[in-house]
């Protein structure tokens, strides 16, 4: 029942800085920051941030209070906008940030995904019981029931009561929310929290994907790389092409500014609607532009992060986001008007992805021995950083991917940045299997154990794969060629998160991240009957798909470099062959290569010609002759490596094209490599004979 009392009794205290607010004073942080609302059996508290100290602050009172609290602030909203529920509980879980050791207090939360239709979303009520969720009856709700709810998630979270005042102090040291909030609605902030959540903050919570069957989503939506990209483009800018509504409250604008003005901040506030409107429009017309969508895919990953990262403070505002918004739909725009800035805006994208990458590769080192300048890579790099260190349990990763593209460097990494969150500093085990080689008479010995006397030869106890990986990484390698009587068997120990030691009569829990890796497609081998249905939901959760050597070229050069050093320092023992290069025809004999076998074949390949240098006593670069001598026919690409800009018809230096000569290149061949016309070739070959000529004549006539 609404106390309509509250008009006029109403009197909120801030406990930091002792500063009290009448109902229509108190309205405009809420309309600002956002409400906190925690509901008990019979009281609860509410509370925002302050204006004048910026700290998060409660106040506590019974439990019909605390709802006549929020119903009068609708009240209001609805009197000025005609809109009822115009706060909408944003439950987003902010504390993803946080280590579960920092917020040792949540009482059972319940967290469940809503539907991802964005038109559903602004409607949608839960109305289910939270009671039956409740672990300790004095836990304190952050949820009222029967509430709107925006976002694609439900994070329902139960705190208890002594330990309140240590969350509100968390908040405070932090600048970071522990507690959701009830946000003044808007259709807009609702569909960046759904982007958002979608293509990030799931991943960070998985287990909601359990509930999906990938076989019941359209074939596209799976395999579809480029209809997955277009789609998330669309949407990233839709977002762009949108505008926040005005603010209910007349004295918004000023309490924002005034609050930075007092954190010796400044910030514009976008009030060019038409300008945003003009600009949107021209880039929808280019939108089908290949450029257009790089820049996009770039672009929302940096707006993801940047979001996030903005919701998560507790002085988050929609205020903030609208710059945001207008920064990157500025960048598209230019973009159009100019190449130039087309082409900053890439590099923009590609250093703030350097960035966040160093720090990344600073904590775990294991990222640095993937080496790529690939975008695309760098980003499963960050990726798998990020779902690692995520406070998600049982975490299974999927990697895909061909031979050689450095599965096992991936599963490393990932099993190094998992341990981040135990903060012990020590080492966790990692445990790697290649399925293909293990006899199928070995398969429940080696994965689970035996005890003495399991059968003949067991004269001693052994534990299994599973408890070898205890608190580290188990790391199984083509998962693929898992017979089915066997993934049956894998399928109930990741359901079941235990093992049975063969002669066992106890069950052993097992506790260590899975890894599993493929060069198979898991989706048609399901339907060819090879692999189980359930198994592949199961482990479908966090995918990482790896391209192939052939896809991302650049990486050849200073993935040769690397590998020479390794090869000299590890392999050969010889560091002073790790000063050895590769010639600048070499490197294109390398580039035009389709490399089948990905780093794994150009390692061997280059290993066989250092070995062969360090025989023979020899310190000179790896010579084009060298590299074609060891490189199969059949791995050349008969497709010329493709030119673009001012090297289209550019030709390499005259001495590539004199060493391609006397090794019996064609003319038309060099002119089907470098994409250009025989004549063309020729004439530049008569040129490069003249030139020779003259010289030899002017040194005889010295």
């Amino acid at each position: 029942m609404f106390d309509k009392s509250i008009y006029k009794d109403f009197i909120f205290g801030c406990q930091n800085c002792g500063k009290e607010f009448p109902l229509h004073e108190f309205r405009d942080p809420v309309d600002l920051y956002g409400l906190i609302v925690l509901s008990g059996e019979n009281d609860g508290y509410f509370g925002t941030v302050c204006p004048k100290c910026f700290k998060t602050t409660l106040n506590k009172a019974d439990k019909q209070y605390v709802y006549s609290v929020k119903e009068a602030i609708n009240r209001f909203a609805d009197a000025i906008y005609q809109e009822k529920e115009i706060l909408r509980y944003h439950s987003i879980p902010y504390n993803l940030g946080y280590h579960q050791k920092d917020i040792p207090v949540v009482v059972d939360p319940f967290v469940r995904s809503l539907p991802n239709n964005l038109n559903r979303l602004e409607s949608f009520k839960y109305s289910g019981s939270t009671d039956v969720y409740v672990g300790d009856p004095d836990g304190y709700c952050t949820y009222l029931l029967n509430d709107a709810v925006v976002g694609s998630a439900l994070a329902v979270w139960w705190f208890t009561k002594e330990h309140i005042d240590r969350l509100v102090d968390i908040e405070n040291e932090t600048g970071l929310k522990v507690f959701p909030r009830y946000f003044n609605y808007d259709q807009l902030l609702g569909k960046i929290d759904t982007f958002c959540w979608i293509n990030q903050l799931e991943a960070e919570s998985y287990r909601f994907r359990e509930t999906i069957d990938p076989f019941d989503i359209p074939e596209w939506g799976l395999r579809g790389e480029a209809q997955r990209r277009v789609k998330k483009n669309f949407d990233f800018l839709q977002i762009l092409s949108g505008t926040f509504r005005n603010a209910l409250n007349p004295n918004i604008d000023s309490l924002f500014a005034e609050s930075l003005k007092n954190k010796g901040k400044r910030q514009n506030i976008i009030e060019e609607p038409y300008k945003c409107r003009r600009m949107a429009e021209e880039v929808w017309s280019n939108y089908h532009k290949e450029y257009i969508q790089e820049l996009l895919s770039m672009m929302s990953d940096e707006f993801i992060s940047k979001y996030i990262h903005l919701t998560q403070k507790t002085d988050f505002s929609s205020f903030l986001v609208s710059p945001l918004i207008y920064e990157y739909l500025k960048q598209l725009y230019d973009s159009i008007e100019s190449p130039h800035r087309r082409a900053k805006a890439k590099r923009r994208s590609f250093e703030n992805q350097r960035k966040e990458l160093a720090e990344i590769e600073k904590q775990f080192p294991a990222f640095k021995k993937i080496i790529t300048q690939d975008y695309e890579v760098n980003k499963l790099k960050i990726d798998s950083a990020r779902r690692s260190r995520s406070r998600t349990k049982n975490k299974i990763f999927l990697l895909l991917g061909e031979t050689g593209t450095g599965k096992e460097l991936f599963a490393n990494a990932i099993n190094e940045a998992s341990g981040s969150q135990e903060g012990s500093g020590k080492q966790r085990p990692f445990v790697d299997l290649n399925i293909a080689e293990i006899s199928p008479t070995l398969f429940e010995s080696e994965f689970f154990g035996y005890e003495e006397g399991a059968y003949t030869g067991a004269t001693k106890e052994k534990a299994g794969l599973f408890e070898q990986a205890k608190g580290g990484t188990i790391f199984l390698d083509e998962i693929g060629e898992l017979d089915l009587e066997f993934q049956a068997k894998l399928l109930r120990v990741i359901d079941k998160r235990e093992i049975r030691r063969l002669d066992a009569t106890k069950k052993t829990p097992i506790d260590c991240t899975i890894v599993l890796a493929t060069n198979k497609d898991l989706r048609e081998e399901v339907k060819k009957g090879n692999f189980r249905r359930d198994l592949y939901m199961r482990i479908n959760r966090i995918e990482l798909r790896i391209p192939p050597l052939r896809k991302r070229k650049g990486d050849i050069p200073p993935l040769v470099k690397y590998l020479i050093g390794e090869i000299a320092n590890e392999d050969l023992k010889s560091p002073d062959l790790a000063s050895i290069g590769v010639t600048d025809n070499g490197i294109e004999l390398l580039m035009k290569c389709e490399w089948p076998g990905n780093v794994r074949e150009l390692r061997n390949v280059l290993f066989k010609i250092i070995e062969n240098h360090s025989d023979n006593n020899e310190s000179g670069d790896i010579t084009y002759s060298e590299l074609r001598e060891a490189i199969p026919d059949f791995h050349l690409s008969k497709k010329p490596t493709p030119k673009r800009g001012k090297d289209r018809y550019k030709l390499p230096s005259d001495d590539v094209l004199i060493s391609l000569e006397k090794e019996g290149w064609m003319r038309k061949e060099v002119a089907e490599r470098y994409g250009v016309h025989a004549d063309y070739v020729s004439r530049k070959y008569t040129a490069i004979k003249k030139k020779t000529a003259q010289t030899i004549n002017g040194n005889n006539i010295k």
